[in-house]
């Protein structure tokens, strides 16, 4: 849930910086730009005030919510697949979109019908990243959950080793397991990868 909800964020503000004028928009593209160097580290605590405040600590919400902001993540999935799908988008020709005005297309039919199809790859790709990163994700849900039942895969594992001696057999067939669902979706994914990078790299 969290990554299509990432993945459809990033389109629409890609689309916004590349293709909309609006007041601020340098200003705000650098202030996305700087928050790639901020760690999640130091958004943890008030991340964690706002989701008490909300009720939603020891809860998949407490994940899900502040994914979809990007909060967790100003790097990878946050501002990274803004900075993406604003540079594939940059590559779509305003041609295209202004034929599409002219026939009477909307600003939202022109996103869904002409602009997110273009971006097929690029949405592959991040996609995938999110993807991923969420399944690999082991500092948030460690801070934000506490019941066993629904905390993530690496947390698991990570409660699989007794506070004494080793279990390196059940730890390594636990993370063989985990692996499984991200080496799936990469295979399926990776040539997407590529292309998505490549398309968004060409793009001044």
């Amino acid at each position: 849930m969290s990554t299509a909800g990432i993945v459809m964020t990033s389109a629409l503000a890609g689309y916004a910086f590349a293709k909309l004028e609006f007041r601020f928009k340098n200003a705000l593209f650098g202030l996305l730009l700087v928050s790639l160097m901020i760690p999640i580290q130091v958004t943890i605590v008030p991340l964690y005030v706002i989701m008490g405040k909300l009720g939603l600590i020891d809860s998949p919400w407490a994940l899900v919510v502040p994914a979809l902001l990007g909060a967790f993540a100003p790097g990878i999935p946050g501002a990274f697949g803004i900075f993406m799908m604003r540079q594939f988008f940059r590559g779509t020709p305003d041609a295209l979109l202004e034929a599409a005005t002219i026939d009477g297309a909307g600003p939202v039919r022109i996103f869904f019908r002409i602009a997110l199809p273009l971006a097929k790859p690029a949405l592959a790709a991040l996609t995938v990243i999110t993807f991923i990163m969420s399944w690999n994700d082991y500092f948030s849900p460690l801070i934000f959950l506490n019941t066993t039942d629904i905390m993530t895969l690496p947390v698991g594992i990570q409660s699989l080793r007794p506070p004494f001696g080793q279990q390196s057999s059940l730890v390594m067939s636990a993370v063989t397991v985990a692996l499984v669902p991200v080496l799936l979706v990469f295979v399926a994914g990776q040539r997407w990868i590529v292309q998505g990078f490549t398309r968004s790299g060409l793009n001044e």
